[in-house]
């Protein structure tokens, strides 16, 4: 007997967008062993369209490092909000035709994206080649929906009040709309005991020294070096862990800044990776972490009672994640890179700074792990060929049908 297929997609543009889609599709096997088809898709790569995945890659990591130009787009976005996901059809046809064929030839009996690109394509394929199938989709970014994301969908899940009230303002019809909490790793949700001195001795770390973890996300596209040049001036002894994501560059850099502070003899080392699966490791071993206003960067520290610097906030989304959070008191800001030195320096002279931080953290609402109730609901949604909105459903759902 054919099991029903259930297609998960996702771009290149961020771990925030791959992270949560792979989450859910782990989450959904471990619910339902053996009972469906499920694959995970990083989209344009599968379709062919490689050339195209690198290209918004690129875009995107543009925009990364040109905060100015992204407010920009934004706000371009915000303003002809409905014209925005004709984006890929109007500019790429090539890219369009091959998608939505691409879709047609997978037809899967429900189809769920982590991406406004993804979710329009779906929508077209649909109607373009008449199939029927249900498309639920996720926006990923916890206190705000983008413009971009299409109206035609039939589910839009998103993370929180804020972002139900953004997507309200640009259209979004009430019963298409659901809150949920963020899609997160099980790992976060049950972390693993870890070995403490065995991992620090693995990556060549000190059981005395202050452990600072740096991480711009997954394209590893932020402040780190020039974060990195002011904490060196510190006298304490300190042990930084850089994530360098997919940065090559940095990484680079970093292995001979590395190599500078062993020759030197300096009291500060440098522990460099690149790309990682899993960051978990890292939390558990820090003491401190610093780096890029990711939404989910920030809550997977929190959940693990990691301390957060944010030193740098790329668009609105991740603007919008550090200041709830700072206003919570669960982390600190600091844009200004010349004051962060002092800032970390004073955290390690006054350990009590640092439990007060830890302690606001214990008291925060680091909303439940998402995956449970999204797995259900695309089960749901598939089996029963209706969308999960009413609430005693949704707390069935979240505590166990």
């Amino acid at each position: 007997m054919k099991k029903p297929h259930i297609y998960i997609t996702y771009t290149n543009t961020g771990a925030g967008h791959s992270t949560p889609a792979l989450a859910i599709a782990d989450r959904i096997e471990d619910l339902y062993p053996n009972k469906f088809q499920i694959t995970t898709s990083n989209f344009f790569d599968d379709v062919g369209e490689k050339k195209f995945n690198r290209r918004i890659e690129k875009q995107w990591n543009y925009l990364l490092k040109h905060p100015l130009t992204t407010k920009m787009i934004l706000f371009m976005g915000h303003v002809f909000y409905k014209w925005t996901p004709r984006y890929i059809p109007l500019l790429f046809k090539r890219v369009w035709k091959n998608s939505v064929n691409y879709i047609q030839e997978v037809h899967p009996d429900l189809l769920f994206t982590t991406h406004f690109f993804t979710h329009t394509l779906a929508l077209d394929a649909r109607e373009h080649h008449q199939l029927d199938f249900p498309i639920i989709a996720l926006n990923p970014d916890t206190f705000e929906t983008f413009p971009q994301w299409d109206r035609r969908g039939d589910v839009l899940l998103v993370c929180s009040d804020l972002a139900i009230q953004s997507a309200r303002k640009y259209g979004h019809e009430e019963d298409k709309l659901m809150r949920v909490p963020q899609a997160l790793r099980k790992e976060f949700e049950e972390p693993v005991l870890i070995d403490k001195k065995s991992l620090q001795k693995e990556y060549g770390l000190r059981e005395d020294a202050f452990t600072i973890l740096m991480s711009d996300g997954g394209q590893g596209i932020g402040l780190m070096l020039q974060t990195i040049g002011q904490v060196i001036k510190i006298s304490a002894p300190i042990d930084i862990i850089a994530i360098c994501g997919r940065n090559e560059k940095l990484y680079r850099k970093l292995q001979k800044i590395k190599k500078h502070l062993i020759e030197s003899e300096s009291n500060i080392k440098i522990a460099v990776f690149g790309f990682v699966d899993s960051i978990t490791p890292f939390i558990q071993i820090s003491d401190l972490f610093i780096g890029k206003s990711g939404p989910a960067s920030v809550l997977e520290c929190l959940k693990l009672r990691l301390p957060v610097i944010v030193n740098f906030t790329a668009n609105s989304a991740e603007k919008k994640t550090a200041e709830f959070f700072t206003s919570q008191k669960g982390i600190l800001s600091c844009t200004n890179l010349f004051k962060i030195s002092s800032l970390v320096e004073n955290l390690i002279l006054c350990p009590a700074q640092l439990e007060e931080l830890k302690e606001n953290i214990s008291h925060l609402n680091l909303f439940q792990n998402g995956t449970d109730l999204i797995a259900k609901v695309i089960v749901h949604t598939l089996e029963k060929s209706e969308f999960i909105k009413d609430e005693d459903m949704i707390l069935k759902a979240l505590i166990g049908e």
